[in-house]
């Protein structure tokens, strides 16, 4: 579903960076709390390195660890983040699993990525 999201903006993997949260999903598919704290730590650091133009986050514990809020709340408009002094603009969406779990939210997921590719015409 991602290769299918990234091509609906013209998009396909070699032309994006694509980044997790964590190396491998976490078990039950939730973050454990022991170590939410240093994924979080890690997830700005790597944003400061790679320093990318946009972001796109993708699910809960993304946006969570980048925003402070969920993808909920988070949606529907850029936000400007400043880590280590590097200024990059996201936005947030449905991780790719909740969509096939949620197919009616896949319009709410269009909308994100029309934003996202507005951001980046810009």
């Amino acid at each position: 579903l991602l290769d299918r999201m990234l091509a609906a903006i013209g998009r396909d993997r070699a032309s994006v960076y694509l980044a997790s949260l964590l190396p491998a999903r976490p078990v039950g598919g939730r973050i454990d709390p022991a170590v939410a704290a240093p994924a979080l730590a890690l997830a700005k650091r790597h944003v400061a390195l790679a320093a990318p133009r946009l972001l796109l986050l993708c699910g809960d514990d993304a946006t969570r660890a980048l925003l402070g809020s969920g993808v909920a709340a988070a949606r529907g408009r850029i936000h400007d983040l400043n880590h280590d002094g590097v200024k990059v603009r996201a936005v947030a969406t449905f991780h790719p699993c909740r969509l096939l779990e949620h197919p009616m939210q896949k319009a709410g997921a269009w909308q994100d990525l029309q934003l996202l590719l507005g951001e980046y015409e810009r």
